[in-house]
């Protein structure tokens, strides 16, 4: 996809206002199709295993495990497994809840190093509502593009 915006001459690479702008599109999109890959990867019935999902394999793998000096089990459940701490909440932190979350702060994240160029909290909220109403990705980062340029113009 990047290759096709740099082909076309869309995107420059080594420009700070270019790359600040693919952070800004399509960091979240990347990251919200690598959950949607995740959830449906974890949540998907494998044939060869009864029609369990990975999520339900490794459950029922680490509960069945529980009393064993297993490392893996360990750095699970800790040491004592039976003590009074709540396994729900355990589980909860391998991603493995008992009731749907819609907490989207709870979900890993792909960390890439941040660029250069650096707004403040209004020009990133400027930014923001000149895009906001785009959904084409190819046409809102060039419409961050120039809602960028077009601050920094401004500041001169």
């Amino acid at each position: 996809m990047f290759y096709s915006l740099e082909d076309s001459e869309v995107l420059n690479p080594d420009d700070d206002v270019h790359r600040l702008s693919l952070h800004i599109v399509y960091l979240p999109e990347i990251q919200k199709r690598l959950e949607q890959f995740r959830q449906a990867w974890n949540l998907h019935p494998l044939r060869t295993e009864n029609n369990r999902t990975p999520t339900q394999l490794w459950t029922e793998g680490m509960l069945k495990n529980i009393a064993t000096d297993s490392t893996a089990v360990n750095n699970v459940f800790g040491e004592n497994p039976y003590s009074d701490q709540n396994i729900d909440a355990i589980l909860a932190q391998y991603g493995i809840q008992t009731l749907p979350t819609l907490d989207e702060e709870e979900f890993p994240a792909v960390n890439v190093e941040p660029p250069q160029l650096i707004l403040t909290q209004q020009q990133q909220t400027s930014v923001h509502n000149a895009i906001q109403h785009l959904s084409d990705l190819k046409i809102k980062y060039q419409a961050c593009c120039t809602a960028i340029i077009s601050i920094l113009q401004t500041q001169v």
